[in-house]
């Protein structure tokens, strides 16, 4: 399915943009660690929960050694399709 863009204004073409970027953050926000979101056919996002324990010796890092933090780590592996569009 082709749209035709030159249909719509600039100001509704952001709009869209900001509507799409804004609901893809607010599903990775609700994503749990080890699930996955599809993105159309163009690929998928993952979420997985990770940490890291500080272990230096270095001055700059002092406070933080020993402590272990937890972050979220997002993937994105994108689809066959997407790869062969940009690479032509």
């Amino acid at each position: 399915m082709t749209i035709n863009l030159s249909q719509y204004s600039q100001t509704q073409k952001k709009d869209a943009r900001d509507l799409a970027i804004a609901d893809l953050i607010n599903s990775l926000k609700k994503l749990k660690a080890g699930e996955s979101l599809r993105f159309g056919n163009l690929g998928t996002f993952s979420k997985e929960q990770r940490q890291i324990t500080i272990n230096t010796k270095l001055k700059a890092f002092k406070k933080a050694s020993g402590k272990t933090y937890q972050f979220n780590r997002v993937n994105f592996r994108s689809s066959s399709l997407l790869k062969r569009a940009i690479d032509q």
